[in-house]
C-alpha cells in the first residue's frame, strides 16, 4: 500500500535531536542485530504488546535505527516511531504499553552489548525521553478526519478511486482502458489518476477508514487495470540495444511494489528490457541478479520510510560487491518524495519521484553513457 503524500515531513521535521553515537559502535549494533532481536524477543514474551509490534518489524527497525544514527536522519524515526505508537493506539494500546517497546530495545542493547554499547543505549534513551510526543502525534493523527471524495465526481481520479474503495474492477478498467492509447497517455493515467488514488488509498488505511484486505483488494484492482494497456507497438523490439537492460526491485522488507510495475510497464514501452523483481528482494538475490543481467540501471523502490535502512544496505552491497561493474542506481517510491536529497545519502545515482521522471533520468543516464563510455560498466 502506497502511504499518502502529505506534510508529514514538515510535521516530523525535528531534526538533530538525536546524539551520533561513534561508528564503530553503529557497527558493533549492526553486526549483533540478530542477538539484540533475539533478547527483544525474550522480552516481549514476558509482555503484554499490542500487534503492532509483531516480529516481523524488528529486523525493519533494526535497519531504520542503524542508518538513522549513522546519517542524523532523525525525522526518520519520529516519523516511523509516531506511525507504530498510531497503530498500537487504534489496537487499544495505553501509553504504558507503547513505551514499553522502546524499553525492551534500549533493554536488549544493554544485555547483548554491555559498556561497548552504552552510546546505542544512551540513545535509545533519549528516544525514550521523546515518548510523550511521539503519542501526541500518533494521536492526531488518528484523530485526524479523513473525507472520501463525492460519488457523483466527474473528476477521474476521484472516479478512480471510489471504484477502488468498493471494489468496481469493472469500472477501474473501464476508465484506464477510456484513457490510455499509447505511452503518453499511460504515463499521464499513471500521474493523474492511478498514482494519487492509491495514495488515497494509503490515507484511507492508515487513518483507520480501510482494512489491510480493503487495502490489498483495490491495489490489486489497480494492477490488473494497467495491465497489458499500452499497445503492442510500445512493446521492445527485437533490435533493441542490448544494454538498454534494467532490474526493477524494492529491497528486502518492502511490500509495496505496485509503483514498481507502472515503471516497469512504461520503460518496457520505451523500448527498454525490464527485469522486475517485485517486493521484498533479499540482497544475496538481487546480487545474484545482476551478475547474471548485467543491467544498465537497477531501479530500487520504497514506500515505507522505515524500509530506508534496508535500501542503503541493499545499496551498499551492490556498490561494494559489484565494484566498478555495479550498474547505476536509480531510487524512488513515497519514502523519498518529501526527501529530495536523501538519495545522495543512500549513495544512489540518481531519484525520481514518479513514472514521467523515472523513463526522463533513465534516458538521461543513457545518453550520457553514450558520450562518455567511461561510466557504462559493459563497455
Amino acid at each position: 500500500m502506497d502511504r499518502p503524500p502529505s506534510d508529514e515531513h514538515e510535521r516530523f521535521a525535528d531534526t538533530g535531536w538525536l546524539m551520533r553515537p561513534p561508528a564503530e559502535a553503529v557497527a558493533l549494533f549492526e553486526s549483533r542485530r540478530l542477538e539484540i532481536i533475539a533478547a527483544v524477543r525474550a522480552l516481549r514474551a514476558h509482555s503484554s504488546m499490542p500487534s503492532a509490534y509483531e516480529d516481523d518489524r524488528d529486523l525493519q527497525h533494526v535497519r531504520l535505527m542503524s542508518y538513522v544514527l549513522r546519517h542524523g536522519a532523525d525525522d526518520l524515526l519520529t516519523q516511523d516511531i509516531s506511525w507504530a505508537y498510531q497503530q498500537g493506539l487504534r489496537e487499544g494500546a495505553a501509553g504504558a504499553e507503547l513505551r514499553t517497546w522502546l524499553e525492551h530495545w534500549r533493554e536488549a542493547v544493554a544485555l547483548v552489548l554491555g559498556p561497548h554499547g552504552a552510546s546505542i543505549a544512551a540513545a535509545y534513551d533519549q528516544v525514550l525521553h521523546k515518548h510523550e510526543e511521539f503519542v501526541n502525534l500518533a494521536n492526531a493523527a488518528v484523530n485526524a478526519e479523513v473525507v472520501l471524495p463525492e460519488l457523483n465526481s466527474d473528476l477521474a481520479k476521484d472516479a478512480f478511486l471510489v471504484a477502488l474503495v468498493h471494489h468496481d474492477a469493472s469500472k477501474c478498467r473501464e476508465l484506464a482502458r477510456n484513457a490510455v492509447a499509447d505511452l503518453a497517455s499511460y504515463v499521464d493515467f499513471c500521474l493523474e489518476v492511478a498514482q494519487p488514488s492509491l495514495y488515497d488509498i494509503g490515507r484511507l488505511w492508515d487513518a483507520g477508514v480501510l482494512s489491510v484486505a480493503d487495502e490489498h483488494a483495490a491495489t490489486l484492482i489497480a494492477e490488473r487495470a494497467l495491465l497489458g494497456l499500452l499497445p503492442d507497438s510500445a512493446a521492445p523490439s527485437s533490435t533493441s540495444d542490448a544494454h538498454r537492460h534494467i532490474v526493477l526491485a524494492c529491497p528486502e522488507g518492502e511490500r509495496h511494489s505496485l509503483g514498481l510495475q507502472f515503471v516497469a510497464d512504461a520503460l518496457a514501452g520505451a523500448g527498454w528490457t525490464v527485469m522486475l523483481l517485485g517486493q521484498d528482494t533479499p540482497s544475496d538475490d538481487l546480487l545474484a541478479a545482476l551478475r547474471k543481467e548485467r543491467p544498465f540501471v537497477l531501479g530500487l523502490s520504497v514506500t515505507m520510510p522505515s524500509n530506508l535502512g534496508s535500501l542503503w544496505n541493499t545499496i551498499t552491497d551492490v556498490t561494494l560487491e559489484l565494484g566498478e561493474q555495479a550498474p547505476f542506481v536509480l531510487v524512488g517510491g513515497w519514502a523519498l518524495r518529501n526527501r529530495p536529497h536523501e538519495w545522495k545519502q543512500l549513495g544512489a545515482d540518481a531519484f525520481a519521484q514518479d513514472v514521467a521522471e523515472a523513463l526522463d533520468v533513465v534516458e538521461g543516464l543513457w545518453r550520457t553513457a553514450q558520450e562518455d563510455r567511461t561510466r557504462d560498466p559493459r563497455s
